[in-house]
């Protein structure tokens, strides 16, 4: 009976180390997180993802993480890997900038969101933009205008 009750205790002491070890891990995982988090935020805001020929490998590297770590995150916060999410942003960066500076041509813009192939970047806008870079400048340029006649009258 005795050896019973010994086996019953030390179960209960394995259970209650593995519940231990479970949370100290899951502690250590959202502080991996928010760390993360914290980079990526400031990544975005120093608009980093402009930069051109840096491999996406040494960007992960920069914050800290294992590659599956990483992987991993992106497909869980973003529903997508680092290059398609980088893409994203520079051409939401494009974007930004011809609305905000008519003045700028598509080579600049191009350069400025790190694209080194203006094909590419052509590309890429008309794929997320349902437009060519060409056609949005165009209707901001229209929408401007309209503005300006509004205004005027």
């Amino acid at each position: 009976i005795r050896m019973e009750t010994d086996m019953g205790e030390t179960e209960q002491v394995c259970k209650k180390k593995n519940k231990e070890k479970v949370q100290k891990k899951l502690i250590f995982q959202r502080k991996k997180e928010r760390l993360l988090k914290e980079r990526l935020q400031k990544y975005v805001d120093e608009k980093a993802y402009c930069e051109k020929d840096i491999p996406s490998g040494i960007v992960v590297d920069s914050f800290g993480v294992s590659q599956s770590f990483f992987r991993q995150y992106m497909k869980d916060h973003y529903g997508m890997d680092f290059r398609p999410w980088r893409k994203e942003l520079r051409l939401r960066e494009a974007a930004r900038l011809f609305a905000e500076n008519p003045g700028y041509t598509i080579e600049e813009v191009c350069e400025m969101v790190g694209y080194n192939n203006s094909g590419n970047f052509n590309r890429d806008f008309k794929k997320m933009m349902k437009m060519t870079p060409k056609s949005y400048c165009k209707q901001i340029y229209l929408k401007n205008t309209d503005a300006e006649i509004e205004t005027s009258s």
